[in-house]
């Protein structure tokens, strides 16, 4: 377990239908975004 990360939406693009974020974690873990993405999908 990790310390919980903040996310900040940054941009969305509902043409494009995709989003830019900002994820500030506190603690690294092997590929961690990739699966915190992966996971919301």
């Amino acid at each position: 377990m990790t310390r919980p990360a903040s996310v900040k939406i940054l941009k969305i693009d509902k043409e494009k239908n995709i989003s830019r974020i900002e994820i500030t974690i506190h603690e690294g873990k092997n590929r961690q975004i990739r699966r915190m993405c992966e996971a919301v999908r």
